[in-house]
């Protein structure tokens, strides 16, 4: 993730430990006149609530289908919305089959 921040404009950095990093603050940290952006994102990752991410065993997989939907969209392999609507498919498959829906 540091490197693809460095070697990028990629700023969804999701560490703590990144944001405090002197390389990342010195290429991301921004002020637009009301502080430090760096800073500021830190803090809130530092304060985000236990339950962030789903708190189920299967959120990982959702979450790497989300990604692939996306990236399916970013290279248009797929529409935005075919690629949303087939990982939204997918998704409802997941908790199905882990006993979730019915």
């Amino acid at each position: 993730m540091k490197r693809i921040s460095l070697d990028s404009t990629f700023v969804a950095i999701t560490r703590t430990s990144l944001w405090d990093d002197p390389e990342i603050r010195a290429k991301h940290d921004y002020d637009y006149g009301h502080g430090s952006f760096a800073a500021t994102y830190a803090e809130t990752l530092r304060g985000a609530p236990e339950w962030y991410y789903p708190r189920i065993p299967e959120f990982k997989e959702i979450g790497d289908r989300l990604g692939r939907a996306l990236q399916e969209a970013v290279v248009r392999s797929k529409s935005p919305e075919a690629a949303l609507d087939d990982a939204q498919g997918d998704a409802v498959e997941i908790v199905k089959r882990a006993g979730y829906l019915k």
